[in-house]
């Protein structure tokens, strides 16, 4: 059983193939992932991975993480070439770009507190939007949260 990269990664991080189950199985790595909603642009997609000490300790300032490059499998080529006639970018960096997403503490406290779809924008560094991902932590990674909050 193959899976693609896209495939992959919508396992959420939580999904390790066994090779001598041929089956899929948990395995906790102490974060997960989401993927974007959309693009006013062209279609195009990118994943995030959250760290769930992010969630279990929020900093003030809130965390910036970096998304994975355009996934090559699903984005709209004839519309990214429309997207390159009238933008003039470089299409080789625009197919491998990726973003800085900044969450703020608040969000991640919502997200920590099982609010369902916090969305999460992606702002350029011309201050366009360009993304935007909606959150909801799985039910193993909210236990993992009120789990390490006894801890403390």
């Amino acid at each position: 059983m193959g899976l693609s990269r896209r495939d992959f990664l919508n396992l959420n991080n939580f999904t390790a193939f066994s090779a001598e189950m041929g089956s899929l199985c948990v395995a906790h790595v102490g974060e997960f992932s989401v993927e974007t909603q959309d693009s006013p642009f062209f279609e195009h997609f990118h994943s995030l991975t959250i760290p769930i000490k992010a969630l279990i300790q929020p900093p003030a300032d809130g965390i910036v993480l970096k998304t994975t490059p355009v996934d090559q499998d699903s984005y709209d080529v004839e519309g990214f070439k429309t997207f390159i006639g009238q933008s003039h970018l470089d299409p080789k960096a625009l197919s491998t770009h990726s973003h800085d997403v900044k969450i703020s503490q608040a969000k991640l406290l919502a997200i920590a507190g099982g609010e369902k779809n916090v969305e999460v924008r992606v702002i350029s560094a011309a201050g366009n939007y360009v993304h935007n991902f909606l959150i909801s932590a799985s039910p193993m990674t909210l236990a993992t949260i009120r789990k390490q909050a006894t801890k403390e």
